[in-house]
């Protein structure tokens, strides 16, 4: 609750600046649930991820999980955490050690957190393999000799392996052909089924948003600026970054595409001008917008949004239907 996180910047000289990656964010999360953030590169969404699963620590705020505040000042703490919230990375090349065998990464979280003895090591890590539809002959091989859609079912497995509560996906499918990521993203739709998994789903897709995700969390420089039911949020978007978005998500037909004001210039990272972060580049922005910053409030049940105009856009506006 309340995370911020901030990183220090040297420039030329001795010149020091800070960048606020993530400004006071506040997800909450149920049992079984898929809570997508999305956003252009550079909102933070990584650095959510990272403070989430504590691989990077807040500068200010808290996470509670299961209904307790998360401390991990030892190595115990961590070993607790980190059996019940795991993550799957963007890259699933880069997030495997190449010189160890399949089955040495997937079988090291088990061993790690003792969830198995060594005879049965072997055939548990078969198991795992197979819920994630890989061959039990693969934990003889080596990752690069795996295809990208192989490896990312690696990740999966490894991340699964102890059958955590949450697993944060970074983009578990941008980095795959086309072709396997419907593949990938049934595959974690099953786990979820099955294993009763929660997820925080960060991606760029939003038709992949919209096929996988029961809320929706929209990030601009570091703060949620829309939260809403993905239904909802995909029928009448409130914020005009949300709407923009939505109209420049890739449509088939053009003559289908959500219409919606163009945002303006580029976003400048790390940089929140005063009054509302988003007013130098929305085209519907007022007086108000340039002297308060407009908090992250309600304008229906369990929609949240932080703009003053956020009241006005109440209109449906049809998200063309695509395939995963």
């Amino acid at each position: 609750m309340g995370l911020r996180k901030r990183y220090r910047l040297r420039g030329v000289g001795t010149a020091v600046r800070h960048i606020t990656a993530v400004d006071d964010v506040s997800i909450q999360m149920s049992v079984g649930e898929t809570v997508a953030v999305v956003g252009e590169s550079g909102c933070g969404k990584s650095t959510l991820a990272k403070l989430i699963t504590q691989l990077e620590t807040p500068d200010a705020g808290e996470m509670v999980f299961d209904r307790r505040p998360v401390r991990v000042r030892t190595r115990r703490e961590r070993l607790a955490f980190s059996r019940n919230v795991q993550m799957v990375f963007q890259d699933p090349y880069g997030s495997l050690t190449p010189h160890f065998r399949v089955g040495t990464l997937v079988a090291e979280p088990l061993r790690i957190h003792r969830l198995e003895t060594r005879p049965r090591l072997v055939s548990r890590v078969a198991e795992v393999l197979e819920s994630v539809g890989l061959d039990a002959e693969i934990a003889k091989r080596f990752p690069h000799e795996l295809s990208g859609g192989q490896r990312q079912r690696v990740s999966i497995a490894r991340a699964s392996a102890t059958r955590p509560q949450l697993i944060v996906c970074d983009e578990p499918v941008s980095a795959l052909d086309v072709s396997v990521r419907s593949q990938i993203v049934n595959l974690l739709l099953d786990l979820q089924r099955d294993l009763g998994l929660s997820y925080l789903f960060i991606s760029h897709d939003l038709a992949l948003v919209d096929h996988i995700a029961d809320v929706v969390c929209v990030m601009y420089l570091g703060r949620i600026v829309e939260q809403a039911p993905a239904r909802e949020f995909f029928a009448a978007p409130r914020h005009p970054y949300s709407r923009a978005l939505i109209a420049s998500s890739p449509v088939p037909d053009p003559r289908r595409r959500s219409p919606a004001p163009a945002v303006l210039g580029a976003v400048e990272l790390g940089v929140a001008p005063a009054g509302c972060r988003f007013r130098k580049r929305c085209p519907l922005a007022v007086a108000i917008c340039a002297e308060n910053d407009p908090p992250l409030h309600a304008v229906a049940a369990g929609h949240l949004v932080a703009c003053h105009r956020g009241n006005e856009f109440g209109v449906p506006t049809a998200f063309p239907e695509q395939s995963v």
